[in-house]
């Protein structure tokens, strides 16, 4: 359970703020953390968020359910068509195949289908004992992860009745919720050097 939230001010083209100044203490590696939710259209723009995006889906799928009565079902090849802000929320693609065998026969069907998903953001950074916004050095890690998938269309035929979209989207969030995530670290970083700011609400 991520603990906290974050608000986000400033802009990128804003000088650096003298009260944001990079505490000395912040690159101590020993320093406890802290993972909290920010939102990732205040860091970075839609277009940034689909590069980083697309490459997390590519190396989240394929995605293979467990076996069911001999059928074996492939989720792959993920499009990404669309990253909205804000949110953000995308919109995708997929190749799905289905394939049994029973006995000496196999079958085998494929067909597409799209989904959504938010898209929400995770920043660990250093605890320090200064007040005040979260410097860009105290950043550890910054992810941006899908969650809530829906299946809004599929395209598939000749398949059993238990493979449609409601199993579709089961498997998804089972795999990929809150797992299948793509680093923004950087793009943190470069926001909070250009003057943003990321403060805690405690």
């Amino acid at each position: 359970m991520l603990a906290g939230a974050v608000t986000v001010a400033g802009c990128w083209a804003a000088a650096r703020p003298a009260h944001a100044q990079t505490p000395p203490e912040a690159g101590n590696t020993d320093l406890p953390t802290r993972t909290t939710t920010i939102d990732p259209c205040l860091v970075a723009t839609a277009g940034q968020l689909r590069l980083v995006l697309a490459a997390g889906l590519d190396a989240a799928f394929p995605v293979k359910p467990p076996p069911r009565g001999g059928h074996n079902v492939t989720i792959s090849d993920p499009d990404l068509q669309l990253v909205d802000c804000p949110g953000p929320r995308l919109e995708a693609r997929a190749r799905i195949q289905e394939r049994h065998r029973r006995g000496p026969l196999r079958r085998s069907t494929s067909g597409q289908f799209r989904f959504a998903s938010r898209a929400d953001g995770q920043l660990t950074y250093a605890v320090t004992a200064l007040p005040g916004p979260i410097p860009e050095s105290a950043v550890r890690r910054a992810l941006i992860c899908l969650s809530e998938i829906r299946v809004l269309g599929l395209d598939l035929e000749k398949t059993p009745d238990w493979l449609d979209r409601a199993w579709i989207e089961d498997q998804l969030n089972a795999q990929l919720r809150d797992q299948a995530c793509a680093d923004i670290t950087g793009l943190v970083r470069a926001y909070l050097a250009s003057g943003g700011q990321l403060q805690e609400s405690r």
